[in-house]
């Protein structure tokens, strides 16, 4: 997933999020940077353990089973988890954002 970010930060010449943005004045990095953006998407993905990438779950489980096997506080901790998951997934897509396509510019 990291690697993915190697092009943009040679076509930057910097490593700080606002000198990328920046950066993007004139060209989106996704145009030039196509293969390293679709990586990172994908791996992005993955990370997240959504669909097709999703095997934590069990096939018991496929129906909210994990909803009423669990209460109380062990609920607490596998929803936590659910959370925590869709959490990462935005901040993966604001990375995405600002890193291929300069959309975290305030100007």
């Amino acid at each position: 997933m990291s690697l993915s970010f190697v092009g943009v930060l040679v076509l930057a010449g910097t490593t700080s999020l606002d000198g990328i943005v920046n950066a993007q004045a004139r060209w989106w990095f996704v145009l030039p940077q196509f293969v390293g953006c679709i990586i990172y998407v994908i791996t992005a993905v993955a990370e997240t353990n959504r669909a097709p990438f999703d095997l934590v779950e069990a096939e018991t489980e496929l129906v909210a089973g994990f909803h009423t096997e669990y209460s109380g506080l062990r609920f607490g901790f596998v929803f936590h988890r659910r959370v925590r998951q869709h959490a990462h997934g935005v901040r993966a897509s604001q990375r995405c954002s600002s890193s291929a396509d300069g959309t975290r510019r305030c100007t």
